[in-house]
């Protein structure tokens, strides 16, 4: 009976996974990006550890979009505040007192937040480092 529940579960966790990560490749393929989340920032909308889903293809932003950016090295998730003009954006997270130092320009912007599920940015920051070997 335990040998049988084990072969189960042990079944049931590879199909989940396995359907995750077909799920996650269908996304990449179809313009979509994960990311998780390192800071508490968007906090308590996103929280840390979470993973973001963003459309990579979007292109119209507005007040209140949870968009993605690059600065430097560094991913920001943070949500668009104000716009400056076409292709500048005042963004702020939210558990953050003050906005961001300076504008994003839309070169800078990765795309925007369509979804994100709580906590699985751990579980994949995780593997991450186990397949780097950090």
């Amino acid at each position: 009976m335990v040998t049988k529940l084990l072969k189960f579960t042990g079944k049931f966790f590879l199909f989940s996974v396995t359907g995750f990560l077909l799920f996650l490749l269908l996304l990449h393929l179809s313009g979509f990006k994960s990311y998780y989340v390192l800071s508490g920032s968007m906090e308590p909308e996103i929280k840390t550890g979470s993973m973001v889903i963003v459309n990579t293809n979007a292109d119209n932003f507005q007040i209140g979009d949870i968009i993605c950016y690059q600065l430097s090295d560094t991913r920001v998730t943070h949500r668009i505040l104000s716009i400056t003009s076409k292709d500048s954006f005042i963004t702020k997270g939210d558990a953050n007192e003050a906005q961001d130092f300076f504008p994003v320009n839309r070169n800078m912007i990765i795309g925007k937040a369509v979804f994100h599920i709580p906590y699985l940015g751990y579980l994949f920051q995780m593997i991450s480092e186990i397949l780097t070997f950090k």
